[in-house]
């Protein structure tokens, strides 16, 4: 069985600090001398749309996509209280430095529009969950988005000529995007749980592209978290398999081996499916929205992994292979099921069995 959302990352070379140089919690120099590559021209070998990435933690480990820098963080995946699917990263401690907690490196530069992720901080007087974005360029200081949660509890968003802040509660999730993200205007729209809160937050920096991500806690005892991290194109592909985007649902289903996982990358919306190769569809907490039938043929699997698969209108089964639930399927009418029907998901609808039900997975 292939697990299909998968990207292959080269070592990471974090960033070098001159020497006593010491920061504040927003990342700017206090005192001392910051030693960086100030070049910021556009790299040759930039691609101008987005390779779309994905991290979860799914697979219950932060390796080997990210890297270790050399503050005292412990960093481990937690399997409860993930926002979305199983797992989240958490991470305890810091010692008050910027740039040295994980971080991961894109296969390339690029120029994505979109950025999410969620975040929380389980103590209230630490800075902690900090998120970074930017190329091989990157500081504290000049980068394309720098964010965390204060030791006020206050989510933040900081530029060199502004900030903005949002205030939160002590260890709630939030969902962070950024959208419309601008590398001519150096401009980004910060939307917060869904709602547009600043139009045109600037860069931190002439940032003309992107290849590399940072997560880290700032104070010494701050309790970080992290799930569900995505860089794309808001027009992107909906499905990805195998490091390969799929425009539709169906055609990654058709191109699928059996026993691949495609990982919905957004929201689908479709009429109908036919589970043509048995396959796993990761949601990533998105949703799937059907309104014509679902076919599932003899001797075809479809696992239903987290997260929503919502039939509207005349949406419906038609299961004659398995289908194995991890998730919640919402059904609008009864459905007839004469194949098997299994998981340790939840069906909301009437289920009329002419098949067989088995618990458990």
């Amino acid at each position: 069985m292939r697990i299909l959302v998968i990207v292959v990352f080269l070592s990471i070379s974090l960033i070098s600090w001159g020497q006593n140089a010491v920061y504040n919690e927003d990342g700017f120099l206090v005192s001392g001398e910051e030693v960086r590559n100030t070049s910021n021209t556009v790299n040759a070998n930039r691609m101008m749309g987005c390779t779309p990435f994905y991290e979860g933690w799914e697979s219950g480990s932060f390796t080997p996509t990210w890297t270790q820098g050399t503050a005292p963080i412990t960093f481990t995946v937690q399997n409860t209280g993930a926002p979305v699917g199983q797992y989240y990263l958490g991470a305890v401690g810091g010692n008050n430095t910027h740039l040295q907690g994980l971080a991961t490196i894109l296969p390339s530069v690029q120029q994505p529009d979109y950025f999410s992720w969620r975040t929380k901080n389980e103590t209230a007087a630490q800075a902690g969950g900090y998120v970074v974005i930017g190329n091989s360029s990157i500081t504290a200081t000049n980068c394309i988005v720098f964010c965390y949660i204060t030791n006020s509890q206050v989510l933040r968003f900081v530029a060199n000529v502004t900030t903005y802040d949002y205030a939160i509660t002590v260890g709630s999730w939030h969902l962070v995007e950024l959208k419309n993200v601008n590398y001519t205007s150096h401009t980004f729209d910060i939307y917060i749980d869904g709602v547009l809160h600043y139009t045109s937050f600037p860069f931190r920096g002439n940032i003309p592209d992107m290849d590399r991500i940072h997560i880290y806690n700032f104070g010494t005892s701050a309790i970080g978290g992290w799930d569900d991290i995505r860089v794309c194109n808001q027009e992107a592909a909906v499905n990805q398999m195998n490091a390969q985007t799929y425009a539709t649902l169906q055609d990654a289903i058709d191109a699928a081996t059996p026993g691949d996982t495609i990982q919905l990358l957004q929201d689908n919306n479709v009429a109908a499916i036919t589970i043509t190769n048995s396959v796993i569809l990761k949601s990533g907490g998105f949703t799937l929205n059907l309104t014509g039938l679902l076919d599932i043929p003899l001797g075809k699997t479809l696992t239903w992994w987290n997260n929503t698969m919502n039939f509207t209108g005349s949406g419906s089964i038609s299961n004659n292979g398995t289908l194995n639930n991890r998730g919640t399927i919402q059904l609008p009418t009864s459905v007839t099921n004469t194949g098997i029907y299994k998981g340790t998901g939840t069906l909301v609808g009437n289920l009329l069995n002419q098949g067989s039900t088995q618990p458990g997975n």
